[in-house]
C-alpha cells in the first residue's frame, strides 16, 4: 500500500468528500504528475531540447526533495531540502504544490488533464497579463472543467497562501468547450509531524471565455512529453506504444501508438508554416482517446503510463524502514496488542510500526504480509461506527470492532483467509483499549 498524503476539503459540497481525505500517493504518482503537470503549448517549445530539459528538472526537483519517512506511510521532506537556503525552498516548494495540485485533480477529482493557464492563452495569441492560476483540469468525458491554483509552502500552513489562491481562481478564464464544474485552490506544505500535506478549497468566482477546443488542448497537453521522448534517445516503438527512459532515471513513460500518431496527425493541421494556428481538421487526438477508453472497459486516463524499472517496488520501501522512536506506553499497549495477535494466528507481519494520535481517534500503521495496513482505535463506537462510512471506499477490507476500525487490502485479506479475519476481530474485541483520555 502506498504512502498517505492528508488532504483537509474545504467548502465543497456535503458528502462529495471526507472533510479530510487519506490519498494514496505511490513514488510512480509523484514522477507521473511532475512530469506532465501544466505542459507548456508548442508555441513556446520551438526545440526538442527544452520539453526533454524540462521534464528532467521538474521530475529530479520533487524526487530528491520529498522521501518516505522511515515506516513508508507517509511523505516527508528530505534532507536535501533542509540544506536548502530560504529561497532554494521558495522554488522549490513552489514546484511540489504543483505536483500536489495535480496528484489530487486526477485521484480527488478525477480530472485526466492537467494544462497550465499560460499554455492554453499562449497557443490562442492571447496576452499573458491579468490575475489568473496555475491550471485547468480537464474531464474530456464528462465535458467538464476545474480551475486550478496551485500553492505551496516550506513549513506548515499558511492561510493567508490560501486565500490569495482562492483569489486567483476566481479570475481562471472558462474553457468554451467545456462547463466549468469547480474551481479549486490547493496548497501545499509540510505539517507539525514533517509529513508533506495539503489543505484544498472550493471558493467561488467570474468567468471570461476562451474559444479553444478539446482537440487543441489534448495537443497541448500532449506536446511536451511527446517531443520530451523523442529527444533521448531512447524513443523506441514497443508493440502498442512508444517508451521512453529519461537519462539517469530508474523510471520508463510509455505513451500508446494511437495517441502519438494522432497527436502527429493534430499538430500538422494545428500550424502553418507562419506559425499561425489554424483550425484543427477532425479530432483525431480525441477519437484516440475515446477509443482507448472504450477498450478498456471505460479506464478514464491519459494513457500516459510511468513505470519503475530495475527497482522492485517493496525493496525499494523497505530501504526506509527503520526502528521507529518511542511512542507514549498507550500507543505502544494498542501496536502491542495488534501485533500479538496477529502473532498468535501465524499471520506474517513487520515488526516496527508508525503512529498519529489527535483528539479523537489513535491510528497505527503497520505492514501486514509486506503491505501497509491502518488500525484505528476511537473514543465512542458511535465515532467508530461514523467513520466506517467515509473510509470504505470500495477499494480496501474494512474490519470493524468495539470502537476500532482495520483497513486491509483485498491482497491481504485473501492472505489472511476469512476465518482469521474473524478471529483476528474477536482477538483485538477481547483486549483492552483504554487509550484516550
Amino acid at each position: 500500500m502506498p504512502p498517505k498524503v492528508q488532504c483537509e476539503m474545504q467548502g465543497f459540497t456535503k458528502g462529495r468528500f471526507s472533510s479530510v481525505e487519506n490519498v494514496s500517493v505511490s513514488l510512480v504518482d509523484i514522477l507521473s504528475c511532475a512530469a506532465t503537470v501544466g505542459m507548456p503549448t508548442i508555441a513556446s517549445t520551438p526545440t526538442n531540447t527544452r520539453p526533454l530539459t524540462e521534464l528532467i528538472w521538474r521530475m529530479g526537483i520533487v524526487s530528491s526533495n520529498i522521501k518516505q519517512t522511515p515506516h513508508g506511510f507517509r511523505w516527508t521532506r528530505s534532507s536535501a531540502y533542509d540544506r536548502l537556503d530560504p529561497s532554494e525552498k521558495t522554488a522549490v516548494s513552489y514546484f511540489l504544490g504543483m505536483t500536489m495540485a495535480a496528484i489530487a485533480c486526477k485521484k480527488l477529482f478525477r480530472y485526466q488533464y492537467i494544462i497550465h493557464v499560460d499554455a492554453i492563452l499562449q497557443s490562442k495569441n492571447l496576452p499573458l497579463k491579468g490575475k489568473r492560476p496555475d491550471f485547468i483540469g480537464i474531464d474530456i468525458f464528462g465535458h467538464q472543467s476545474g480551475l486550478i491554483e496551485a500553492k505551496g509552502r516550506s513549513n506548515g500552513f499558511d492561510q493567508g497562501a490560501l486565500d490569495k489562491a482562492k483569489v486567483q481562481v476566481g479570475y481562471t478564464p472558462a474553457i468554451s468547450s467545456l462547463g466549468v464544474n469547480e474551481r479549486i485552490a490547493s496548497e501545499a506544505y509540510f505539517d507539525e509531524n514533517n509529513h508533506w500535506s495539503a489543505v484544498i478549497a472550493d471558493p467561488t468566482g467570474n468567468d471570461s471565455t476562451i474559444n479553444i477546443t478539446i482537440e487543441e488542448l489534448l495537443v497541448i497537453y500532449y506536446d511536451n512529453i511527446v517531443n520530451a521522448g523523442r529527444a533521448t534517445g531512447t524513443w523506441r516503438q514497443r508493440g502498442n506504444n512508444f517508451t521512453f527512459r529519461p537519462p539517469e532515471s530508474s523510471i520508463e513513460i510509455s505513451i500508446p501508438k494511437v495517441i502519438v500518431d494522432a497527436y502527429d496527425q493534430s499538430t500538422k493541421s494545428l500550424k502553418n508554416p507562419e506559425g499561425d494556428h489554424a483550425q484543427l481538421e477532425g479530432s483525431p487526438l480525441f477519437d484516440a482517446v475515446r477509443e482507448l477508453s472504450e477498450s478498456t472497459e471505460g479506464k478514464r486516463s491519459d494513457f500516459i503510463k510511468t513505470s519503475l524499472i530495475e527497482l522492485d517496488e517493496k525493496e525499494y520501501m523497505n530501504t526506509f524502514f527503520e526502528k521507529p522512536d518511542k511512542k507514549s506506553s498507550k500507543v505502544e499497549n494498542l501496536a502491542a496488542s495488534i501485533l500479538d495477535s496477529l502473532s498468535a494466528l501465524n499471520i506474517e507481519h513487520g515488526d516496527n510500526f508508525a503512529s498519529t494520535v489527535n483528539e479523537s481517534s489513535t491510528i497505527i500503521e503497520l505492514q501486514v504480509h509486506g503491505i501497509n495496513s491502518t488500525v484505528s482505535l476511537y473514543r465512542s463506537k458511535q465515532e467508530a461506527k461514523e467513520r466506517v462510512e467515509l473510509l470504505d471506499d470500495g477499494e480496501n477490507v474494512i474490519l470493524v470492532g468495539d470502537r476500532w476500525i482495520w483497513q486491509i487490502s483485498p491482497k491481504v485479506a485473501k492472505m489472511i483467509g476469512p476465518d482469521n479475519l474473524q478471529s483476528l476481530s474477536d482477538s483485538l474485541d477481547s483486549k483492552p483499549h483504554n487509550l484516550q483520555n
